[in-house]
């Protein structure tokens, strides 16, 4: 997996530990993307862990997501 930059909630208390993530072309305008995800307390804490699977297709203005999944850490692809 690849170490992305730091991603926080807005408005939100807990920030999030940069998320890892791999990223897979099947095509020139189709990715399907595998992350996990750590959510922390104010002493660096997982407070939560998940895994997410995305989606992305490319079109005139750019990618977008066109569906993502949450599930299980442990099921996060490795692409």
């Amino acid at each position: 997996l690849v170490q992305h930059g730091s991603l926080a909630d807005p408005g939100d208390s807990a920030p999030s530990a940069p998320p890892l993530f791999s990223v897979r072309l099947l095509d020139a305008r189709l990715a399907l993307v595998g992350s996990e995800w750590r959510r922390l307390d104010g002493q660096g804490d997982a407070i939560q862990h998940f895994g997410t699977t995305y989606l992305l297709h490319a079109g005139e203005t750019g990618w977008k997501i066109r569906s993502a999944v949450l599930h299980r850490p442990d099921a996060t692809l490795e692409l």
